[in-house]
């Protein structure tokens, strides 16, 4: 075929209540080639335009790449930067000559200031840019709030299907081969559902139930129906926009098929919507059971610091488990901080120095309020290495400074960047074994499962402060829809009771 087809995108999952900026550091710190630069970058590895890449050239595509830039979950960008963004991946289509059509790596969850739904612009800037008559195809995250806007702009869209996402890399070879049958001729219809209904993460992992009952019906929807494709969205509920909530998108040659398949997801789901609401444990009261549990079973108890979820917006440094643990005289802990003010005094310090101040909270007191260190420096260096679990392999991980301090039986990692647990590198690279701990803190909400549920003798969530809260209430949204299930119990979908038409043609 040896068609060239434009490879870009911008990928960020907003929360709106973050304290964390999204500024071009924060993409220069995460993602953000261009060129020839991101086919180097991005070749062989386990993410949406790594598979892009080896797709297309198993398709018979020659990609040509424009830019790809991401951030860690964080605040809305600015307007300026998203407008800058933008217009380098368009100034690269101008230069590209003309292209075929496009692959793009979205979220689906991303707000800029002033623009509530950016993933559709960008779609629509792009095909802008390359021809409105070519084909644009576009990955996007399981967290996604997908908008009826967002679905109109591509020609497909095509959304992970796990959780912790391991699929990455198969979704961008399944973009390019889509897009391949696109410029081969091919043509289908789409049917899209938004529910009035919004979950939080640890309810929206894919091994677990209700998740794994919706995506089992997702695959025999499928099988049964000939669709396409179809894709669950369980969104991202930190995210104040009139797109917030779950939604279900189909593919197929057919309407009928189409349509059919995405009346029979989202049923699923509204059916089962109860059970996306969070089950928590108090600090103290998961401390205890994890101390009891891990002396009868292998393996350490994993404390989720859900409303410290790094991958959802959040600062890292929050520090109520860490006062819970040093309270209780818990032995074999660990728990991350991100705290470079911290991590450079103990680095000062040196190994074997005593360690006498206070760490966290940094960032804001949504969090927890500094708590004061009194222990023994145990490790102090630069960490930075490549992610080799399943999740994100291959991708860089730079901690910068790094600090280990010791406090009786808990081990507190400091560290000069964000952390995200979704490998067990960073304790092993300051002497940490988590095979041999009794208790990990993961400032985490479902990534955390990839590394270590095989190793845990079981996780308790945390009732925790922070701007990932699992309690959706404490926060002051203003542009999201209502009612939305379970904020307003009254809550009600008409579909399920009558097939709605589809909300796009």
């Amino acid at each position: 075929m040896n068609v060239p087809v434009l490879l870009a995108g911008l990928a960020h999952e907003t929360n709106s209540f973050s304290s964390v900026p999204t500024d071009r550091a924060a993409f220069e710190a995460w993602t953000l080639s261009e060129g020839p630069a991101l086919l180097e970058a991005c070749r062989g590895t386990n993410t949406e335009i790594g598979g892009m890449i080896a797709g297309a050239e198993r398709a018979g595509l020659v990609p040509v790449p424009a830019l790809f830039g991401a951030a860690l979950p964080a605040a809305p960008m600015s307007a300026a930067l998203f407008s800058e963004l933008l217009d380098r991946i368009a100034d690269h289509a101008a230069r590209a000559g003309g292209v075929g059509g496009a692959l793009l790596a979205l979220h689906g969850a991303m707000a800029v200031d002033g623009v509530p739904d950016a993933d559709a612009v960008v779609v629509e800037r792009v095909r802008a840019a390359i021809g409105p008559d070519r084909p644009v195809i576009a990955t996007f995250d399981l967290h996604a709030n997908l908008s009826p806007r967002l679905v109109a702009a591509a020609d497909m869209l095509i959304g992970y299907r796990t959780n912790p996402h391991v699929d990455m890399g198969a979704r961008g070879e399944e973009a390019a081969m889509r897009l391949a049958e696109r410029l081969g001729g091919a043509r289908w219809h789409r049917a899209f559902r938004k529910l009035p209904l919004v979950s939080v993460s640890q309810t929206q992992v894919t091994a677990d139930e209700p998740m794994r009952t919706i995506m089992r019906e997702r695959d025999a929807a499928i099988a049964e129906l000939g669709l396409l494709g179809a894709c669950v969205a369980v969104g991202y509920p930190y995210a104040d926009v009139p797109q917030l909530g779950m939604s279900v998108l189909t593919y197929a040659a057919h309407a009928k098929a189409a349509e059919a398949g995405a009346d029979r997801l989202a049923r699923a789901i509204w059916t089962r919507r109860a059970e996306f609401v969070p089950e928590l444990v108090g600090v103290a009261v998961a401390i205890e059971r994890a101390a009891e549990l891990t002396r009868r079973a292998r393996g350490p108890a994993i404390l989720v610091d859900v409303a410290d979820n790094i991958g959802g917006g959040t600062p890292g440094d929050g520090t109520v488990a860490l006062a819970g643990l040093l309270a209780a005289g818990a032995e074999g802990a660990a728990v991350v901080l991100c705290d470079p003010v911290a991590a450079r005094r103990a680095q000062a310090l040196g190994v074997g120095a005593r360690f006498v101040g206070p760490v966290g909270a940094r960032s804001d007191r949504l969090h927890g309020d500094p708590v004061a260190l009194d222990g023994t420096v145990t490790f102090a260096g630069t960490v930075a290495y490549r992610r080799e679990g399943p999740w994100m392999t291959g991708q860089a991980a730079n901690l910068g400074v790094v600090a280990r301090v010791d406090v009786g039986g808990v081990h507190v990692v400091l560290t000069e960047t964000r952390v995200l647990p979704y490998d067990t590198q960073h304790l092993a690279a300051v002497g940490l074994d988590p095979q041999r701990l009794r208790m990990i803190v993961v400032k985490a909400a479902a990534g955390w499962r990839t590394p270590f549920e095989a190793m845990m003798s079981g996780c308790f969530y945390l009732d925790t402060p922070g701007a990932h809260a699992p309690d959706l209430s404490r926060f002051p949204f203003r542009a999201r829809p209502r009612p939305l299930y379970p904020l307003e119990r009254e809550a009600a979908w008409p579909g399920a009771d009558e097939a709605p038409r589809a909300e796009v043609a």
